[in-house]
């Protein structure tokens, strides 16, 4: 069995979308007023217009970490801690 897609709650939709498109280059395959499928390569993320956001942490596999790092930081993700190796 292979995840298929993850469910997050957000309080506005587009703005959400617009970070995933500047800070990830990705774009919804779908979209209306109350949700957005926005994929990742084999999982994609549903976006749920919500009273609230979900909490959420999402992970990411790379071929070089440090790089996609720069790359996202310099489109305004916020990081929570540098990458290193483990």
């Amino acid at each position: 069995m292979d995840a298929s897609h993850i469910h997050l709650g957000v309080r506005d939709l587009v703005q959400a979308l617009d970070w995933f498109k500047q800070v990830w280059d990705v774009k919804p395959s779908f979209q209306n007023e109350g949700m957005a499928v926005v994929p990742f390569g084999s999982i994609a993320l549903v976006l749920d217009a919500t009273d609230e956001d979900s909490p959420a942490t999402i992970a990411f596999q790379s071929e070089n970490c440090d790089k996609d790092y720069r790359r996202v930081i310099e489109r305004g993700a916020t990081p929570l801690e540098e990458p290193r190796d483990r």
